[in-house]
């Protein structure tokens, strides 16, 4: 899983929670680089999404699962 801090603030849409496995071939994903969650893992074709889970850069053409993010006083729970 991919949690990514968006915002200031002690509420769930200052998180993004997503799947940690790109959508094109399978890896996992290798990093955040301006402002991008990128694939250049072993499988190096460099696939970028946005912090949505959406595809930024292809070769990928499927967005990213989300997960709930919810907070209860100081616990952050993501399912």
């Amino acid at each position: 899983m991919v949690l990514i801090r968006l915002a200031t603030g002690n509420v769930p849409a200052s998180f993004a929670a997503l799947t940690s496995t790109c959508t094109h071939q399978g890896c996992t994903l290798s990093g955040y680089s301006g402002g991008k969650i990128v694939c250049g893992s072993s499988c190096g074709h460099g696939s970028q999404y946005n912090t949505d889970g959406t595809v930024a850069m292809g070769p990928a053409t499927v967005a990213l699962a989300k997960y709930t993010v919810a907070i209860n006083g100081n616990t952050l729970t993501v399912t």
